[in-house]
């Protein structure tokens, strides 16, 4: 039966790299996630938003090698406005240089006016000329 040796040092890496679990991820860049899912909006509740962002988790995680213990999601009444900006400052003392970070939000959104963009916004009702070729129907550029 052959025996080998283990080197001392080699152990010593050993126990170092267990006891600080944060040194074995040094070789790459760690993965983070905050996940928003809402579907209870007074009056108007949505389906599936909640399923979006635990489907995203499951696929961080799986597809991925996302860390579960790295994603944060927030769901109904836990994704208030100060919840989500409390979680999202405290990724920021997390994340170094080359992380990733994905942030995904599912839910009801909302337009408001671009001041700063020369492109036309959704927020300004679009005119198309008819296309006297296709029963006047509204005629649309590419």
């Amino acid at each position: 039966m052959n025996r080998r040796l283990v080197s001392p040092l080699f152990l010593l890496c050993l126990i170092v790299v267990a006891s600080f679990p944060g040194l074995a991820q040094a070789a790459g860049p760690a993965k983070y996630a905050m996940l928003v899912g809402i579907n209870t909006y007074p009056g108007n509740a949505l389906n599936g938003c909640v399923n979006d962002v635990t489907n995203l988790r499951a696929m961080l995680v799986d597809n991925f090698g996302f860390p579960a213990e790295n994603i944060v999601m927030l769901t109904d009444a836990e994704a208030t406005r100060e919840n989500i900006l409390a979680k999202l400052d405290g990724f920021g003392s997390r994340l170094h240089r080359d992380d990733l970070f994905v942030f995904a939000y599912s839910g009801h959104g909302t337009l408001f006016p671009d001041a700063y963009s020369e492109e036309q916004d959704e927020t300004e009702t679009l005119q198309f000329p008819n296309d006297p070729r296709n029963d006047n129907k509204p005629f649309f550029e590419d």
